[in-house]
């Protein structure tokens, strides 16, 4: 699938960007992290290029909104699947009506949904993910240390999307991925023998 064939089921930023500027349009009603702001598709795009997505990789995508990231990861980068983990029911279907209509109706096996808290979830916990994606302010960074940590440790990338986890002394920004458009990309370091 061409990104401009997913442009019909995801939105660019010109056609989703707010009438006035209310960033960040955000009530106590939206819920736990951040209400559901969709990223444009360009940008997604990017972030997965700059964290290197391919077909070994499994996508978890904390807050996932309407599906983009693991969509996108699939389509464009022929990744193996995703999780995309959110907190608002009516966004998770959706974000499960999008991925029928792009990958299929038997597509719930190469990318789930589930609409829980993602701090509990047995789903983000899922070893074989190699790719995190998050859009979470810095305080909700900091509240998810340990789940960003345990992938990062294993190896997994960290895609941060508009506020960097900074706060996390522990996560290095990966070579070139240091605010680009908005994103980070946060990489262990591989050690070589000499």
């Amino acid at each position: 699938m061409l990104f401009e064939d997913l442009l019909h089921h995801f939105p660019n930023d010109d056609d989703i960007a707010p009438v006035d500027d209310n960033f960040p349009r955000w009530t106590e009603s939206d819920g736990t992290y951040a209400p559901f702001i969709p990223t444009s598709l360009a940008r997604v795009k990017l972030a997965l290029e700059l964290a290197g997505c391919c077909s070994g990789d499994k996508v978890l995508d904390l807050g996932c909104g309407d599906g983009r990231f693991c969509v996108a990861a699939v389509t464009l980068f022929g990744a193996q699947g995703g999780i995309g983990i959110e907190s608002d029911e009516t966004v998770v279907v959706l974000a499960e009506e999008k991925r029928n209509a792009v990958l299929g109706p038997n597509s719930s096996s190469t990318v789930i949904y589930t609409c829980e808290d993602f701090r509990e979830s047995k789903l983000a916990q899922d070893n074989s993910i190699s790719i995190v994606v998050v859009f979470l302010s810095p305080e909700f960074g900091l509240e998810c240390k340990g789940l960003l940590l345990k992938h990062y440790n294993r190896g997994a990338r960290i895609i941060a999307l508009v506020f960097d986890l900074s706060d996390i002394k522990e996560l290095i920004v990966k070579e070139g991925c240091n605010n680009v458009d908005g994103i980070w990309v946060y990489q262990k370091p591989t050690t070589t023998k000499e």
